[in-house]
């Protein structure tokens, strides 16, 4: 059931109605003086056609054309059988309720902006599926990068291990350090299986967000997946000041122009509501014009230019012959309007919890951007802090393993000093991975996602 909230639209589209209607009646006549016999019969055919147009200013448009043929056994008749026709225009428009564009063109206004909401709609999953894919894309880089450091790290262990079995087959170091030098190697190919496997789930993953098919697709699950792309942070953000960049999402997030069309459409209905509080005021003008034909009947004699058939009768209704006009105001109101006043009252306070709805998500809005803004700052600090303890850690191994060299330290403090050195980057990789995440995410919540990725929604409209 569709119930429409104030004044009703008229009909917009043209209507064409049609019929005919054939007849046949007997009537008994009790003067047989007046009808000249006691059984009057007709056969009678009508037929009616009109064309209506709503307006949207408020008012309505018809065109009728009537046409009847009368045959009956009247004998006192002048004219039988006989053809009349009648072509007529009647315009109606409102002046109070119902009244002007606005109020009755708001539906096709908030159609149309609806249609545009869509779209958006569609923008707004587009930039979150591109973020998404990013987000995978940069978590398989991390993943490859720390394979790299994992292999390096036991293949160095690897060889320090082969370098401490000779040195203790010279007798340079106890046996005892061929334990550690084992051990160390151990942990080394642990984190290499480990770091192989999580990469293996974040190439999966990206499969996953690529395709639709995903690893049910097996060509798409024997391929690999190399991310070309290394992992760098910027010396600087380049960011604008907080005003600029929340000027930016006001104008760019779908979400926020969805917002605004909701308060926007909210207070069209309102005022359009408003409008169903006046009284009906309307004024009409019609226009016809008849002709009436027959034939004459034996031994009548009917003025010659009432005689002929339906295209006579036509003929006197295009020349005007038997012309009729008439205007008129209508006038109605409601004493009380309770109906009306109630609609009001509730869409007034459906607008109000619509604008209190949009400048909530304008807040919030707020709110995102500055956070976002200050875990990205907080990301770049902790990556200048992850890459500059990665730094020392390295010079402090490259120490320790001077000094194991010139018998000055131990291979315990060497396995210490390499166990730091691939925890410090694995600590550099995620710091620089959560700086990206969260560049993404500020991305994402100024709407620019899709221009900084050079990504057009046209082309993803037609894409297959």
């Amino acid at each position: 059931n569709i119930q429409q909230i104030g004044p009703v639209t008229p009909q917009l589209d043209p209507i064409l109605t049609a019929y005919t209607v054939f007849g046949h009646q007997t009537y008994f006549q009790d003067q047989l003086v007046q009808a000249g016999t006691n059984e009057l019969v007709y056969a009678t055919r009508s037929y009616y056609g009109q064309v209506s147009q709503g307006l949207l200013s408020g008012g309505t448009v018809r065109m009728t054309y009537n046409g009847a043929y009368l045959n009956e056994s009247a004998p006192t008749d002048v004219l039988n059988p006989t053809s009349s026709a009648s072509l007529g225009v009647v315009i109606g428009h409102n002046l109070l309720k119902g009244f002007g564009e606005r109020v009755n063109g708001r539906f096709i206004r908030a159609a149309r902006r609806r249609a545009a909401s869509s779209d958006r709609g569609f923008q707004m999953r587009l930039m979150a599926v591109v973020a998404n894919v990013l987000d995978r894309y940069w978590d398989l880089s991390v993943a490859s990068d720390d394979v790299k450091y994992k292999r390096r790290n036991r293949d160095i262990a690897r060889e320090f291990d082969e370098a401490t079995r000779k040195e203790i087959a010279v007798g340079a170091i106890p046996a005892v350090d061929q334990i550690r030098a084992k051990s160390a190697l151990a942990l080394q190919e642990q984190a290499l299986a480990v770091a192989l496997n999580a990469a293996e789930q974040r190439e999966n993953a990206l499969k996953d967000a690529l395709s639709w098919h995903g690893q049910s697709d097996p060509a798409l699950d024997a391929a690999h997946i190399i991310a070309v792309d290394t992992l760098a942070v910027p010396e600087t953000d380049d960011l604008p000041p907080l005003r600029e960049l929340l000027a930016t999402a006001m104008n760019r997030r779908p979400d926020v122009a969805d917002a605004k069309l909701r308060a926007e459409l909210a207070e069209m209905q309102a005022s359009s509501i408003s409008n169903g509080l006046l009284p009906s005021l309307q004024v009409f003008a019609t226009s016809s014009n008849v002709g009436q034909t027959g034939q004459a009947v034996a031994g009548a004699s009917p003025d010659p230019y009432f005689v002929g058939g339906a295209g006579a009768a036509l003929g006197q209704v295009f020349r005007r012959n038997f012309p009729n006009e008439r205007v008129g105001v209508r006038f109605s109101a409601q004493l009380e309007n309770t109906q009306a006043q109630a609609d009001h009252a509730m869409d007034q306070l459906t607008h109000r919890q619509t604008q209190l709805n949009a400048q909530k998500t304008f807040n919030q809005l707020a709110v995102e951007v500055a956070s976002e803004v200050m875990a990205l700052q907080q990301a770049r600090a902790q990556y200048q802090a992850a890459a500059e303890h990665r730094t020392i850690v390295e010079k402090l191994l490259q120490g320790e393993e001077r000094r194991f060299q010139m018998g000055a330290s131990t291979i315990a403090t060497v396995v210490a000093a390499r166990r730091d050195l691939a925890t410090a980057q694995s600590s550099e990789l995620a710091a620089a991975a959560a700086y990206i995440h969260n560049r993404i995410a500020l991305d994402q919540g100024l709407g620019l996602t899709l221009e900084a990725n050079h990504i057009s929604v046209e082309d993803a409209v037609e894409a297959p």
